[in-house]
């Protein structure tokens, strides 16, 4: 039996989806500053399309923390880079399996699998949701945001505070 209540492991998975989605968005605020680009974040109801830009286009946030990576110079990467661990969290929270003992009772295990290859399929993920574990990740995620507002601000890009 585990100490978890609901109420805390809601909140764990809430606190690391919300940083997941503020990561990303700092990403693509980094871009879009990086590349110069004008087009503003659209207004809700404004339109049903908007010019394409790195606020809004279609793209995995692995590829973003990839891009991200990839453009940091020398002296920016022992500070700044951020460890692609967190997209396995994401695609696990996003297409994962969420398995509860039986009988039901926290903490819960979380599972991703790969795609089938001769019969067989990868384990790409399995955690048990345990509120250590859910602290963590949440801190972790948090940090690699801070990190990429720090590169931000080192650049002197503008628009975060």
């Amino acid at each position: 039996m585990s100490n978890l209540t609901v109420d805390d492991y809601n909140k764990g998975i809430g606190a690391i989806i919300m940083n997941l989605q503020a990561l990303e968005s700092i990403i693509r605020f980094f871009f879009f500053r990086r590349n110069g680009e004008k087009n503003p974040f659209p207004k809700p109801k404004e339109s049903e399309v908007v010019p394409n830009s790195s606020l809004v286009t279609h793209q995995q946030l692995k590829k973003w923390i990839r891009k991200y990576n990839g453009c940091l110079s020398k002296e920016e990467v022992t500070k700044y880079s951020i460890s692609e661990d967190i997209i396995e969290v994401r695609d696990a929270l996003a297409h994962g399996r969420l398995v509860a003992p039986d009988p039901p009772e926290l903490p819960y295990t979380l599972w991703n699998f790969g795609q089938p290859s001769n019969g067989q399929v990868e384990i790409r993920f399995c955690e048990v949701l345990t509120a250590e574990w859910l602290e963590q990740t949440k801190v972790a995620i948090y940090d690699a945001k801070e990190k990429v507002s720090a590169c931000f601000n080192s650049r002197g890009y503008k628009g975060l505070s």
